[in-house]
């Protein structure tokens, strides 16, 4: 995954927050989302067809470095990004689905918008 697509999470994130005027326990709920956005997206490449026999491979190798998983992939041409950014859309989806029943109907609006940036 590259700065890129985590910037683009945490400035989602960040625009949430500003939306919902969420000021308590930000860094909680930031840890919380992050939690689901790696859970999320490990389920997704572990269940990829295309990503999954790379995956085996790479844990199979005898010189494996969790930290050059990335790397691996990219040197395979493995696009992962669509994954990425599926996982962000599930977390940030349930995060938000949790509080729409309370919200305005404009305010759903805004956070479905900066969901599908």
């Amino acid at each position: 995954m590259n700065n890129q697509s985590l910037a683009t999470f945490f400035t989602k994130t960040s625009k949430i927050f500003e939306t919902l005027n969420i000021t308590e326990n930000k860094d909680e709920i930031l840890k919380n989302l992050v939690g689901s956005l790696l859970m999320n997206f490990g389920r997704i490449i572990a269940s990829d067809d295309k990503i999954a026999p790379y995956l085996q491979d790479y844990s199979q190798a005898n010189d494996v470095d969790p930290n050059k998983l990335f790397d691996f992939l990219d040197s395979k041409g493995v696009d992962y990004n669509s994954s990425f950014m599926q996982a962000e859309k599930e977390s940030l989806d349930n995060f938000v689905k949790e509080l729409i029943k309370d919200l305005p109907q404009d305010k759903v609006e805004e956070l479905n918008k900066i969901i599908s940036e």
